[in-house]
């Protein structure tokens, strides 16, 4: 999985979280190179279901927080390979910045670049309406992120939400029940 794909603009933190665009070519390109089939998470998921068979090298690929580098800078690698994937998205701060990165808040897509992703093959998920952390909210407030932001995004992509990526990684059993 991903986060940032480009090169890291000062004063942006979070290191950890970016891949540079030359790395990420890279990548892309072994796994283009070595025969991988890169598939989103509904169809990756579909396979583990046993709807087909699992061919021999598939990777799924996944981009957390809908970070505008994504579209800029990933999606035309991917497009380049016939790669898919799935960019989960935080549906309150759609084309605006990542106010969950303290001096690191970069700009998002925005609905009409997440919209033409979907029509390209790209699936969008969900990552809550605020990127909170669920498992530090009450019940009602985190059965409220995750049902606000699916139906949000299913409103304004027109097709239906069923991927989910947990903010911070950050779940526990009752969160995983919502």
């Amino acid at each position: 999985y991903y986060h940032h794909v480009g090169e890291r603009c000062e004063p942006l933190g979070h290191r950890r979280l970016w891949t540079s665009q030359a790395r990420f070519r890279q990548q892309m390109g072994y796994l283009a190179q070595k025969g991988y089939r890169c598939l989103s998470l509904r169809d990756g998921g579909s396979l583990l279901e046993g709807k087909e068979p699992i061919p021999p090298r598939v990777a799924v690929l996944t981009f957390d927080d809908g970070y505008e580098n994504f579209y800029e800078v990933a999606w035309p690698v991917l497009r380049q390979y016939g790669f898919s994937a799935t960019v989960f998205v935080v549906t309150e701060h759609v084309g605006g910045l990542s106010q969950w990165d303290p001096g690191s808040a970069t700009p998002l897509m925005n609905w009409d670049q997440l919209r033409e992703l979907t029509l390209q093959g790209i699936e969008i998920g969900s990552h809550t309406v605020n990127h909170a952390r669920l498992t530090q909210l009450s019940t009602a407030d985190a059965k409220w992120e995750l049902e606000t932001s699916r139906r949000v995004l299913e409103q304004n992509l027109g097709v239906s939400v069923s991927a989910l990526a947990y903010p911070f990684g950050d779940w526990n059993d009752s969160v995983e029940e919502l």
